[in-house]
């Protein structure tokens, strides 16, 4: 029911603060390139 309240329509559906405290969400699994925006620096 979350998943659906929030839109999300594929799995994996990931969640993140972006830079600017904003919520982003990615649908599907995240390309190499993207995992750095989403996860952050190491």
């Amino acid at each position: 029911m979350l998943m659906g309240e929030l839109g999300a329509q594929a799995t994996p559906a990931i969640f993140y603060l972006d830079d600017n405290g904003r919520l982003q969400q990615h649908q599907g699994a995240p390309r190499p390139e993207a995992l750095g925006l989403i996860m952050g620096p190491r």
